[in-house]
This record gives structure tokens, sequence and C-alpha cells, in this order.
């Protein structure tokens, strides 16, 4: 009984954790970059890897908050030790871009 209270409460938190992520996208696409943030940052804190590389974006990309590159490559790359597939792209992005000019900075 024990086994399937914990296995039905991890399908409700992943039920949650996946409409929390549904919410913020379209806030995010909405174009409600504190609104998206605020869903976002709590999944992120806890190891969510799509709410880690989606926190990473908009710092990486200032959107909705000041535009932080290091950062912003912190939570992408926390998402990608998880194996996230657009994380791990964004890794690629990034290190080509350094790659390209080693001189930019945030």
């Amino acid at each position: 009984m024990k086994k399937l209270f914990i296995l039905l409460s991890a399908l409700l938190l992943t039920a949650c954790t996946g409409q929390v992520l549904k919410q913020s996208g379209q806030d995010f696409h909405k174009g409600d970059y504190p609104a998206a943030l605020e869903k976002l940052m709590p999944l992120a804190e806890k190891g969510e890897p799509a709410a880690e590389y989606a926190v990473g974006y908009m710092y990486y990309y200032g959107k909705g908050v000041p535009m932080d590159k290091n950062l912003g490559e912190i939570w992408i790359n926390k998402a990608a030790e998880q194996n996230w597939p657009a994380a791990l792209q964004a890794q690629k992005v990034i290190t080509k871009q350094a790659k390209m000019n080693p001189l930019a900075s945030n």
C-alpha cells in the first residue's frame, strides 16, 4: 500500500509539474516573462531540467530579467547534465559563439 501511495504521489507531482511548465510556456510566448519566471524558478531550483533550461535561456538572452550570460550558462548546464536535449544543443551553440568571439562578455 505504501508503494502505491508513493507511485501515485509521484504521478501527481509529474502531472502538476507538466501543467506548470505548460502555463509558464504560455506566459513566455505571450511575453509575460515575469509570470513565466515566477512559475519556472521553483521547478528549476528543484532540479526540473525543462525549467532549468528555460530559466537559463531567459537569463542568457535577457528575457524578462537583466541579461546575464554567465548565470544563463549555469542553468543551461544544469539541464544539460540531465541530458535535456535543448540544453545540450544550447551548450553547442554557446561553445561555438565563444570560439568565434572569445573577447565577448556579458
